[in-house]
């Protein structure tokens, strides 16, 4: 009996303790504080009144005050689609009729017009050869066999087929020179368009007036490369299993200083 008395003392002295107090004071408010974190989530999800930002570049103004709770409004900075009063079709037309009207639809359709006839007439030939001190001829294999043509074309359709080039720098006046005089050799005159010429660098109009025949742009040098022409001028000779290449090393009045080579098939 005398040690229940003793145990009942104890508990009522531990519950009346400081320590206890502290414990039930926490609790409270950690209840306290979970109840308003659920009562903000609800406000903020399901309140009317909170509206997203609608820019991170923004300033920040004060409303006009028409109650006494002040509302912050963010304003973007930069330019921002606005919905027109008027369908676009209808703003599209607008600005079209505008532009015919005020002449500013013709003036850019001739500044088009121009660009392309200048890119035409001058097109852009990133690579540049030096001409040739020595007259020289290569022949590189293409790497397409007999075999692969007859599987994919009738037997016999590219045999003694053969194509022509020569690759010239239009502004080089030896060069020029030894163009015109290749065009106009016997050999050449005797299988009318077998040869292209082909403008490596300069005017492709300055070469046809020159030359007085159609001539063609190595547009990008990609002939140049696929080719591999080290030197230029070149009389290339392309077959479908040899690329035959001759540089001739010229004079100034643009006279090789040596003769073509038998096996491009051009000299008598």
């Amino acid at each position: 009996m005398e040690d229940n008395i003793k145990q009942k003392l104890m508990n009522q002295q531990w519950l009346a303790s400081p320590r206890k107090g502290l414990f039930k004071t926490a609790c409270v408010f950690i209840a306290f504080g979970a109840i308003g974190f659920v009562g903000m989530t609800f406000f903020l999800t399901f309140s009317s009144t909170v509206a997203h930002a609608q820019c991170p570049w923004a300033e920040v103004q004060n409303a006009t005050k028409e109650r006494e709770a002040s509302i912050l409004i963010l304003t973007p900075k930069h330019p921002h689609w606005i919905e027109p009063d008027e369908p676009l079709d209808d703003v599209m037309r607008r600005n079209a009729k505008h532009a015919i009207d005020s002449g500013l639809w013709e003036a850019q359709l001739k500044a088009q017009q121009q660009s392309l006839i200048k890119w035409a007439e001058e097109p852009a030939f990133p690579l540049v050869r030096p001409m040739a001190t020595t007259s020289y001829m290569t022949v590189k294999p293409t790497g397409i066999t007999q075999d692969r043509f007859n599987k994919a074309f009738p037997k016999g359709i590219f045999e003694n087929l053969a194509r022509w080039y020569v690759l010239f720098d239009e502004r080089n006046d030896a060069q020029r020179r030894f163009v015109k005089a290749l065009l106009r050799s016997d050999s050449v005159m005797a299988m009318p368009g077998a040869i292209r010429p082909v403008v490596t660098g300069g005017s492709v109009k300055r070469a046809m007036t020159l030359l007085d025949t159609r001539v063609w742009a190595d547009q990008g040098s990609v002939l140049t490369r696929r080719l591999g022409v080290t030197h230029w001028p070149a009389v290339v000779k392309l077959t479908p299993s040899d690329i035959v290449t001759w540089v001739p090393a010229l004079d100034v009045e643009g006279v090789p200083l040596d003769a073509m080579p038998t096996e491009l098939g051009l000299s008598k």
